[in-house]
């Protein structure tokens, strides 16, 4: 005969046990938003959120084997909300100024540069490539986001034989608009 333990885990730890669950929905969102919008993911960093589910976990297991009563598991839980969504708050907000104030030059995040940002509708980056053309030599590439009042600041530089460039070249004359006054036009033109 099977006992159905769930109603024994609300009734001898409620509090922990409610903790635990929405300590772990938020573990999983914060992660995810970590990993997945970051230039340089934060994997390993990102698992410090899984200490208050952890925490939570552990008082829920004391309260529910008798080794933590009641009172005393809701009262640590208690001061477990407080101290460590504190460190969580310092722990998001120390991530996402490390995010944000980076310089990215690592070529192999290029693609993920332009993903994160927008492109192509990114007005920065509309005109760039999508990918590092394979036969590319003395790659350089830079990207600083947007933090504050400084710029976003995204450069890519290579050498490349001629038939790419002139490719390119036709590619962008194609699209290229003249925005200024017809006088001005011709003044640049002859």
């Amino acid at each position: 005969m099977k006992i159905n333990k769930a109603p024994l885990i609300f009734k001898m730890a409620r509090f922990p046990a409610i903790m635990t669950i929405i300590s772990f929905i938020l573990f999983i969102a914060i992660y995810l938003f970590v990993t997945m919008t970051a230039i340089e993911p934060y994997y390993f960093m990102g698992l410090v959120f899984a200490i208050p589910f952890v925490s939570f976990g552990i008082i829920t297991f004391f309260s529910v084997t008798g080794r933590l009563k009641i009172i005393t598991s809701s009262l640590i839980t208690s001061i477990l909300i407080f101290v460590l969504g504190f460190a969580m708050l310092f722990v998001f907000l120390f991530i996402t100024f490390d995010a944000a104030t980076t310089t990215t030059t690592d070529i192999s995040k290029y693609e993920r540069v332009l993903k994160l940002t927008g492109y192509p509708n990114n007005l920065l980056t509309e005109y760039f490539p999508n990918k590092i053309p394979d036969n590319a030599k003395d790659i350089i590439f830079s990207y600083n986001p947007a933090f504050l009042q400084g710029g976003e600041m995204f450069g890519l530089k290579f050498k490349i034989d001629i038939n790419f460039i002139n490719s390119y070249i036709n590619e962008l004359s194609q699209k290229a608009k003249w925005i200024g006054k017809s006088s001005e036009n011709q003044a640049l033109s002859s």
